[in-house]
């Protein structure tokens, strides 16, 4: 693709619990890069998360990811912001990073409306092959 224009534009979800760490984060975010511009980009963590990686969701920060901090239920919050986001038309694809299989229900709508890319920086639930078009293991 020869400019911005003609990229794919990708909405990135990072679960915090699979992910809490900031040279993996960099690492993932040049990985999607490589798809398309990230238009949008956030990570997913609970309140009581907060007080345990407060420097390191700070640095993640910086790297230009939304933190969305909910009280419970950060899965439903990610799953549900995922949906609206297949439905924006200015979103190509879904890139996600997680390591669990209850978030695939929701993915099984987004597949009907989006592609979806997984990066894996741990382990890849087996459910996930059958519902994602591509894995990036880091």
């Amino acid at each position: 693709m020869s400019n911005n224009e003609d990229k794919e534009k990708l909405s990135l979800f990072i679960n915090f619990g699979t992910v809490k760490d900031v040279a993996i984060t960099e690492e993932i975010l040049k990985k999607v890069k490589e798809f398309g511009k990230i238009v949008k980009a956030r990570f997913y963590l609970e309140q009581g998360e907060m007080e345990n990686y407060r420097d390191t969701i700070t640095e993640i920060s910086k790297l230009g990811l939304e933190p969305i901090v909910t009280i419970l239920a950060k899965d439903v919050r990610l799953a549900i912001d995922m949906l609206d986001d297949a439905y924006d038309p200015n979103i190509d694809t879904i890139a996600l990073v997680h390591d669990k299989e209850d978030i695939i229900p929701a993915l099984l709508h987004v597949k009907t409306l989006k592609r979806i890319i997984l990066v894996a920086p741990t382990r890849v639930p087996k459910g996930f092959y059958t519902v994602v078009e591509e894995v990036i293991e880091i």
